[in-house]
């Protein structure tokens, strides 16, 4: 807790490079996200389509024709890991040269630390919790505006998912017999069908409020472990670069 305390009050000190820091998550924190949660959304749909025919919901439709489309479905994934590793690589570049500037600022401050006998570990530790603090922060208010929006929300990313699936995938030409099921009685008249091609099939298939927290914490744990990961690595590389420029 002590350390905490101590990381927000370097932050507020240094609010400079906090304002930065921000901005940059500003930019590619809610992008990696949006990729991550529309990934997830793809496997939950895929998922929910198997569920369903398996349990009879989709009696209209060949197995084979859905196993295919659910394949199909997947085509999209590709480039979603594409776009994940661009975002994730260029907030890795920009990442960089801002904690190394960050690191080269205080590097006065972490000499004098190291001349005091506080270790290397904590002067580490200290400078990990100054990035992870703002970005846990900004994760989490994330996640709210996820489940708080919940419907706003989902109409955007259905959308924005059914456009690049029809853009990138084969899913809107797998054209099927939309079959009718008579409910009641001969002359009943209501009818049931099904959607005539794949999209519009997977567009019908809508995630549930229990889904939808579901895919929010998938997609929140994934980006965390993600950028965490980043950031792990460029700023080890900023302290070894720091470290070697103080020995000269």
């Amino acid at each position: 807790m002590t350390g905490i305390i101590h990381a927000l009050a370097s932050l507020n000190y240094h609010r400079s490079f906090l304002y930065r820091y921000l901005g940059l998550l500003a930019i590619f924190l809610p992008l990696i996200f949006l990729i991550t949660t529309l990934k997830t959304v793809v496997s939950k749909t895929g998922a929910g389509l198997s569920e369903a025919m398996n349990q009879g919901k989709l009696p209209l439709v060949d197995q084979k024709w859905l196993d295919n489309l659910i394949h199909n479905l997947y085509g999209i994934v590709p480039f979603y890991n594409f776009a994940l590793f661009l975002c994730s690589t260029l907030f890795a570049i920009a990442l960089a040269f801002l904690s190394y500037r960050y690191c080269r600022q205080r590097k006065q401050e972490f000499a004098t630390c190291q001349r005091l006998g506080i270790p290397p570990r904590k002067i580490i530790l200290h400078l990990f919790a100054e990035f992870f603090l703002p970005l846990i922060s900004c994760l989490v208010t994330l996640f709210l505006f996820m489940i708080v929006f919940q419907r706003g929300t989902e109409t955007i990313i259905q959308n924005l998912q059914s456009a690049l699936i029809e853009k990138f995938t084969s899913v809107k030409a797998m054209a099927t017999e939309a079959g009718t099921v008579q409910s009641g009685e001969a002359n009943a008249p209501l009818m049931l069908q099904l959607p005539r091609n794949g999209l519009l099939l997977v567009d019908s298939f809508q995630l549930n409020r229990e889904h939808w927290v579901t895919v929010a914490l998938i997609s929140l744990l994934d980006t965390s472990l993600l950028l965490s990961l980043v950031l792990m690595a460029t700023l080890s590389l900023s302290l070894l670069i720091c470290k070697r420029r103080l020995k000269k």
